[in-house]
């Protein structure tokens, strides 16, 4: 991909690797392994004897080094071997081995990595070492590598050595030997080397399901492991882009997998504190907990542990084990996103939801202690928090609860007439009136009390939302993801003893609690809109988007046919307080580029049967060669990119790729040299 003109040492990604560090790359793959090692099957055998047989030539050859070669059973991986290893014993047997099937399969296995190496070593000047599959963990620390490519199928040098990390698992064979190799190396690596980036190469179809259960049992961070079809390695634009994946993604993914392992190494160390300092409280500390600090408020005990508990977990884990890793991560910062090879994972989208949202809360109940007091009426007050989010549930047959799925209602602004049905509602009275204790004498006002409702509506998560309504930007039900902006201008007010009626006429439940520094910011704004309280940053909200390939017309200025998509060859929107960005995964990276050859071999097929008097073609095939082979353009548009906008396109390589909005087959295109068009439909209702 990189220009003929251009010299070697200004290689855009041989200056990278160089600037990462990436000098030394280990390649374990079982092609290397000797004949001997690797094995001839039966089949092969006898085929291989059967163009042998005969050969009077190569029989004299045979009979010249006394092989005794009779039958196919005299046909030894050993003996095959020693013939490949010294061609000039048998230059005329070397002529039908180079032919049969066994050299085919053992040649088509050195393919699937022979570029690799050689692309490394000869272009980039980077040091490769080829290790067979049975390569013990020291040799590979020995050789200190920062790129470790690891082939799927090692053969079956699986063993017990790691037993307990995939202990109960019923693994692929595969899988497991590559998870034992990686763990060995891993654990075995000094704390003073940076550890390697780990890419396993497989041509295996089911190689997405398999690189999950590596990743999840090997405990590598993603990023740090990547899984790669061995058809990739073997496209050189496929491979450099992938390359200069790995090389960016290094630096950073060390600090973080540090962290991981930190975390995964002190936590055990915390967790034996955390419980033997738990252990140590007396049963006069519950006691005082409940009397001296519940007595008044009335909260739980139970209630109140898990907050306490949670609290002192977090401070020793984080706080105290942890301090330095945190103190190091403060100082990282990544800048623009790393280039992507898929969407984000959706566990980051369950790690914020858990951040914004207590999912553990359960239904709402009478206080504990109403049975122990004669007060009947205390049976009809529920105990209820700041921040408590009631959903509408429609009832079935045997009388259980199903939560209704959000319908995307809109609100109506205000003075715009009646407000449609509310999707939630979120508590907002303060903390402390919310308070009570069954057996406690009540003043009339704690009877006259009011549940404080105010009411939310769901969205679409993007940046087409007003910037003024009060939003929470992520909650997820049933798997899809959701904006809630909320009324502050209207609330529900139901008397606290009528609350169970309320709840059981309108078939509302408690689904979950918005967290206190989120609700705190809710409550304030309701009450006064003078201040707010300053929350943890917006999370980075992710969503896919429908996207299109549109091919230009040869002659004409519009979109004439549209090419369908693979489920990874996608777009997918990144939406944080900077605004939004808009990222391309690479097999759809790899798409255009693919397309983009195509027009290349079709215009040198014109060229070819039309001439060009003028040059003019030659010159649009010239500037197009130029342009594909733009390895910087090809980094650029890996990164993320503003989203285009109805009349601006976002365009790439002198506009023969072109990113635009909502554009369909039959549509005027912008540019008479676009190739194609990559077109996003940013206004329709998107959840995840």
């Amino acid at each position: 991909m990189v220009d003929n003109a251009v010299e070697a040492d200004q290689d855009p990604l041989r200056v990278l690797l160089e600037e990462q560090g990436i000098q030394r790359v280990a390649i374990v793959d079982d092609a290397f392994d000797p004949i001997e090692v690797q094995g001839l099957l039966p089949e092969e055998k006898e085929s291989l004897w059967a163009t042998i047989e005969f050969d009077e030539d190569v029989q004299d050859e045979f009979a010249r080094l006394q092989l005794g070669m009779n039958t196919a059973y005299d046909v030894t991986d050993e003996l095959i071997a020693r013939l490949v290893n010294d061609p000039s014993q048998c230059p005329l047997f070397i002529g039908h081995w180079d032919n049969s099937d066994a050299a085919q399969r053992i040649n088509a296995g050195l393919s699937g990595v022979k570029p690799l190496a050689s692309l490394l070593r000869d272009t980039l000047n980077v040091e490769v070492g080829e290790f067979e599959s049975t390569v013990e963990p020291d040799q590979l620390i020995d050789y200190d590598p920062q790129l470790l490519f690891l082939d799927w199928h090692l053969g079956n040098d699986a063993s017990s050595s790691v037993e307990e990390a995939i202990a109960g698992q019923d693994l692929p064979t595969a899988v497991q030997a590559a998870t034992e190799k990686a763990l060995k190396v891993l654990r075995n690596w000094p704390d003073e080397k940076p550890k390697p980036l780990i890419v396993l190469m497989s041509s295996r179809p089911s190689m997405p399901q398999d690189a999950g259960d590596f990743c999840r049992r090997s405990r590598i961070l993603r990023g740090m492991f990547h899984a790669v079809s061995k058809d990739t390695l073997r496209d050189s634009f496929s491979l450099r882009m992938h390359l200069y994946l790995f090389a960016r993604s290094l630096p950073e993914g060390r600090r973080i997998q540090t962290f991981l392992d930190a975390l995964r190494g002190k936590f055990q160390i915390v967790r034996d504190q955390f419980l033997d300092e738990i252990s140590d409280l007396s049963l006069n500390d519950y006691s005082y907990i409940q009397s001296l600090t519940l007595q008044n408020d009335g909260q739980p005990l139970g209630d109140y542990l898990q907050q306490l508990f949670s609290s002192y977990l977090g401070q020793l884990l984080f706080a105290e084990a942890l301090g330095d890793e945190w103190a190091d991560l403060d100082t990282m910062t990544f800048g623009e996103a790393l280039p992507s090879l898929e969407p984000p994972s959706d566990r980051l989208t369950k790690v914020y939801h858990t951040a914004l949202f207590d999912t553990s809360v359960g239904p709402i109940y009478s206080h504990p202690l109403a049975a122990q007091t004669s007060d009947s009426a205390a049976n009809y007050l529920p105990v209820l928090a700041l921040g408590d989010i009631l959903k509408r549930a429609s009832t079935n047959g045997d009388a259980s609860f199903e939560i209704e799925a959000p319908k995307l209602e809109q609100p109506l602004e205000v003075g715009a007439g009646i407000a449609p049905k509310p999707d939630l509602f979120l508590l907002i009275n303060a903390q402390c009136d919310l308070a009570f204790r069954p057996d406690s004498p009540r003043s009339p006002e704690d009877d006259e009390l009011s549940i404080l409702l105010l009411p939310g509506y769901f969205g679409p998560v993007d940046s087409a939302q007003s910037g003024t309504k009060l939003k929470t930007e992520l909650y997820q039900h049933d798997g899809e993801s959701y904006r809630i902006e909320w009324d502050i201008k209207r609330v529900l007010a139901i008397p606290h003893d009528r609350f169970f009626r309320w709840q059981e006429q309108e078939e509302y439940v408690r689904v979950a609690r918005l967290r206190l520094p989120f609700a705190l910011e809710i409550q304030r704004a309701f009450a006064a809109d003078l201040t707010r309280v300053g929350t943890p940053v917006t999370p980075p909200i992710y969503q896919r988007v429908t996207t299109r390939l549109l091919l230009r017309h040869a002659t004409e200025r519009t979109y004439a046919a549209e090419d369908a998509l693979q489920e990874e060859e996608a777009a997918f929107l990144v939406l944080t307080k900077a605004g939004q960005k808009c990222i391309l995964t690479f097999p759809l990276l790899a798409r255009l580029k693919e397309m983009l050859d195509d027009k290349l071999a079709a215009m040198d097929t014109q060229l070819r049967e039309e001439g060009d008097n003028s040059g003019h073609l030659g010159d649009k095939i010239s500037a197009l060669k130029r342009a594909i082979a733009n390895e910087k353009e090809w980094a650029q548009i890996q990164l993320p990119i503003k989203s285009p906008r109805k009349n601006s396109p976002r365009k790439f390589f002198n506009s023969r790729i072109q990113i635009v909005r909502g554009a369909k087959v039959g549509d005027t295109c912008d540019n008479n040299d676009t190739v194609v068009a990559v077109s996003l439909d940013l206004d329709e209702v998107i959840t995840q």
